[in-house]
């Protein structure tokens, strides 16, 4: 016959607090961690002196635009409002509203843009000027982006 062996398993009562502390505080990181990265995030940037190859209904091949490009890089879909505005260089609040249609549309899911066109010949400061680009969500949080200069 073989012999049966025998385990004597004895867990005191610190050692289970340990444990649910341990695996509690690991939860809470995990929970943490998936809302930070679960977030809305947009990345927002304006180029100058963009140009047309073929002219269309709204826009000409013959002038410079300024092309406002929204790119929502989070996992949560948002909505952009109608309106993003350059700020100017020494001046705190909104110049230059920029009126438009955000194209293809203004709802964003996770790994979708949008842009717009603005007639940068409408601009009456120099664009050394402009500072920001500013675009706000449904929700009214801003959001900020960088002027690409050409050179």
């Amino acid at each position: 016959m073989e012999a049966i062996l025998a385990f004597d398993i004895t867990i005191s009562g610190s050692a289970v607090a340990w444990y649910a502390a341990v695996v509690a505080t690991g939860s809470c990181l995990v929970v943490a961690y998936t809302a930070w990265r679960d977030r809305v995030n947009l990345r927002v940037s304006a180029t100058l002196n963009m140009r047309l190859t073929e002219s269309c209904a709204l826009y000409s091949e013959n002038r410079n635009y300024i092309l406002i490009e929204v790119s929502n890089v989070g996992r949560r879909p948002m909505q952009l409002r109608a309106f993003p505005w350059f700020t100017i260089k020494g001046q705190k609040k909104p110049v230059y509203i920029v009126k438009g249609p955000w194209q293809p549309k203004d709802i964003l899911n996770e790994g979708q843009s949008a842009s717009m066109l603005c007639n940068q010949e409408t601009l009456d400061v120099p664009l050394s000027a402009l500072e920001r680009i500013v675009v706000r969500d449904a929700t009214g949080r801003e959001w900020k982006g960088r002027i690409k200069r050409e050179e």
